[in-house]
């Protein structure tokens, strides 16, 4: 049997319902589509040093391999930009810390 000739047999209710559902999913998966931007901004007027250069990156998570996945990728993204990081690779606990 092929396909055309599966899509003949539909009654014509059977199309609307499959046409209104799939519209239905397309306007859900846009609905959840969103633009993120920076609304409030602080700087410090004070600092005149010009854009840092060389960062240590810490993640607080509990779980230490998510933390230094985190971390890790954090550091590669700022090398990316030209910006020297460094992870927190020190054995401490997240209580120790807080």
């Amino acid at each position: 049997m092929s396909k055309m000739h599966r899509f003949q047999k539909l009654d014509r209710f059977q199309i609307l319902t499959l046409g209104f559902n799939t519209c239905a999913v397309l306007i859900m998966m846009l609905g959840c589509v969103s633009t993120s931007y920076l609304s409030n901004m602080w700087r410090d007027p004070s600092y005149q040093l010009g854009p840092m250069q060389n960062m240590l990156i810490v993640a607080m998570k509990k779980d230490p391999v998510r933390r230094r996945l985190w971390e890790d990728g954090f550091v590669a993204a700022l090398g990316k930009h030209g910006v020297a990081a460094t992870p927190w690779t020190a054995p401490l606990k997240l209580d120790e810390i807080c």
